[in-house]
């Protein structure tokens, strides 16, 4: 069994304008908090003609999850490369901290990552959870009421 590291893995696209500033926000926030976090865009980014390996990139990104304390996974844009990041981290029983930002009135939540972490709607909450999670604060996971799913 690998041992966990004491820092977050921050999962989340930046394939936009949009994706990239959320991101970005999102490290600024967690730089807030007292734990160090891994982001496979500024670690292992794999750019096409480079002299990396898809195969290891995923390997690296996959034991970088493993190692993680726990997950940040952006959801905005539903990337299909952060939804994989996520289902690893809930089938290695990670606590995973979904961050929902671009959300508008009746926009749905996907119901089963609502199921499997915690939700939260701007960078003040997830820095509240986090910190709360840093102290042993133990999350209901069940589904928030204020939130639509789908």
């Amino acid at each position: 069994m690998t041992q966990t590291k004491n820092y977050i893995y921050l999962a989340g696209p930046w394939f936009n304008p949009r994706q990239l500033e959320i991101l970005e926000l999102t490290k600024n926030a967690l730089d807030e908090v007292p734990i160090k976090y891994y982001s496979p865009k500024d670690e292992m980014l794999y750019e096409p003609g480079k002299d990396i390996d898809p195969m290891e990139v995923l390997a690296t990104n996959v034991q970088a999850i493993r190692d993680a304390e726990v997950l940040v996974v952006i959801t905005d844009g539903k990337d299909t490369g952060t939804m994989f990041e996520a289902g690893l981290a809930f089938a290695l029983q990670k606590q995973i901290f979904y961050l929902w930002v671009d959300h508008k009135p009746g926009d749905k939540f996907n119901l089963m990552l609502g199921a499997s972490g915690v939700v939260c709607m701007d960078y003040v909450e997830l820095q509240t959870a986090l910190e709360e999670h840093i102290i042993g604060c133990v999350y209901d996971t069940s589904i928030r009421e204020d939130i639509d799913y789908e």
